[in-house]
Formats: C-alpha cells, structure tokens, sequence
C-alpha cells in the first residue's frame, strides 16, 4: 500500500512528490560457513530463516510530462524491513544478525488516464 503527495511544482514541468507505504515482507536468511581444512575441529554450520513482517518504505522523486498520457519520473525509495537473526544456540555462538534496509533509484515512465 503507498500513498503519492504531489508537491508545488519548482519549475514550469518538474512536480516534486513524495512517497510514503507499508506491506508486507519476506525475510529469508540463508547462511553456510565452513571451517578451512585441517583446522580442528572440522565444522560446518548451514543456517535457513524464513519470516514474515511488516515493511515500511519512504521516498521523494520528480516527475515531468512528456504527453498528455505519459510522464517521466524519477525517484529514490528507501525501505525498512527490520532486522534477521539466526536462531542458533547463543552459547555456543553469536547468532548472526542483519539489518534489512534497501536503497533503490527508479528512473521510468508513468502512464496516466
């Protein structure tokens, strides 16, 4: 779900905007480690994670008007969907963690009725 807020406009054709949303994501966290041979003990350890959660996402971009039905647009979005851990036993070792951001430019068009 994403909610559009168009902005003056700063120039003749550019329309500033900024975007806002919340969904749903799945988290996946898969990891193999390896001890080098001959290094003892040898140990492997495979760690697979799977989970679900809410999302959130922020973003601001421009867009100008090419014709009467198509703009071109370009934005940048950042998201935030929590942070992913291992569920190993933490006595015996630290589990991995990870922070689940992403960053992302869209250069594109848009098609409007």
């Amino acid at each position: 779900l994403e909610g559009t807020l168009y902005l003056q406009p700063v120039a003749a054709l550019i329309f500033p905007f900024a975007t806002v949303g919340i969904g749903i994501a799945n988290s996946q966290l898969r990891y193999n480690d390896f001890a080098l041979p001959g290094i003892t003990p040898e140990t492997s350890l495979s760690v697979q994670h799977t989970t679900n959660r809410c999302a959130g996402s922020l973003g601001i971009g421009f867009s100008t008007p090419l014709s009467t039905h198509f703009d071109a647009l370009a934005r940048y979005v950042y998201t935030q969907s929590g942070a992913e851990h291992s569920s190993l036993n933490q006595q015996l070792i630290r589990p991995i963690a990870l922070t689940l951001n992403n960053h992302a430019f869209y250069f594109g068009l848009s098609f409007r009725n």
